[in-house]
């Protein structure tokens, strides 16, 4: 299998606010994949790792609005080291936008926490880039499986926004370049919602987006996940929203999974995109479900059953033990 990951990850270090506090480290840090990288570099019979540097903004993709990379393309240009942006007003994307390109990360974001630095732009762009050229691999060779180990994650990241720590969104990137073979389904079990994701393909009917997630009425992102988000105009019925509450075992996971590759089989896709999300782990600091390792295994082999091709993106997962336990175990299933 063939892992892409992105040439700056290594020394990427965002900052966050929480409660009022600009923090310079943070939970999505470089130890995430650190592990997991030298393991596959230790494992070359099974892994082939390709390193990508970033091919620029202007060819990330489709999936986002050009105000949003015109935004980020500016702010690369003006911010200096160590200087950052973040929202101060939330407009709702309305009234005029202020000259100072400072001023508008409120018009962008949608929440407190997400802080703009010039190494954050560069970072998502390697990231969105590696996810591309992963997505591409797997069109134009014989590739059944490429995993995009990225950071930072994506998708909370809109047409027209950003947020959740998400800046460009890596699952859709991946998603619209796979529709070169057909319908393409989006799978996503990171713990939140992806919400980002369902804005970009909501009226589409190209991408049959289905997330698996913590119910928003008591987790992030709150405002989006809820079943009644089905989809608009030519993208009605292909979302679809599955958000849990209580209790969440491996086994009710399971099941659960069981009726989505279901309905994914019954879709006639030629694609298929994992939104990988390892703190769904039942220890992971980030969620509250109660899945064990073993597990991951058969979530992937319930995807491999699919039996088209598959890019497998990473989402979150802050425990860097956990994320690459995880991470390795699903591999075994994708494998077979």
């Amino acid at each position: 299998m063939k892992v892409f990951y992105p040439a700056f990850e290594s020394n990427y270090i965002p900052p966050f606010r929480v409660q009022g506090k600009l923090l310079n480290t943070f939970f999505e840090t470089p130890k995430r994949l650190q592990e997991i990288l030298k393991y596959f570099e230790n494992s070359a019979d099974r892994y082939e790792l390709v390193k990508i540097a970033s091919i620029g903004i202007e060819n990330i993709g489709k999936v986002h609005s050009q105000d949003l990379i015109m935004f980020y393309s500016k702010l690369q240009k003006i911010l200096g080291k160590g200087e950052y942006v973040e929202a101060i007003v939330y407009p709702l994307q309305k009234g005029q936008k202020p000259q100072n390109i400072r001023y508008l990360a409120g018009y962008y974001c949608f929440d407190s926490r997400t802080v703009l630095k010039k190494e954050t732009i560069k970072a998502a762009l390697n990231a969105g880039t590696a996810t591309i050229k992963a997505a591409m691999e797997l069109v134009n060779s014989v590739e059944q499986h490429v995993l995009a180990l990225v950071r930072p994650p994506g998708h909370h990241a809109g047409k027209n926004f950003y947020g959740g720590y998400s800046y460009i969104n890596n699952a859709a990137l991946a998603a619209d370049i796979l529709t070169k073979l057909g319908r393409v389904a989006v799978i996503d079990i990171d713990y939140f919602h992806g919400n980002g994701t369902q804005d970009i393909f909501y009226n589409s009917s190209r991408v049959f987006t289905i997330s698996i997630h913590r119910t928003p009425e008591r987790e992030f992102p709150y405002y989006w996940g809820y079943i009644n988000e089905r989809g608009r105009g030519k993208g009605e019925g292909w979302n679809v929203n599955i958000p849990l509450d209580g209790t969440v075992n491996g086994s009710k996971y399971l099941k659960i999974m069981e009726k989505v590759i279901k309905l994914i089989s019954k879709a006639d896709v030629k694609g298929v995109v994992v939104s990988f999300g390892s703190n769904i782990h039942r220890h992971d600091e980030q969620g509250t479900f109660d899945i064990d390792t073993e597990y991951f295994e058969k979530i992937g082999s319930l995807v491999a059953s699919l039996g088209v091709k598959t890019i497998t993106v990473l989402e979150g997962g802050y425990n860097p033990r956990i994320l690459k336990e995880s991470l390795l175990s699903y591999l075994e299933g994708i494998y077979g």
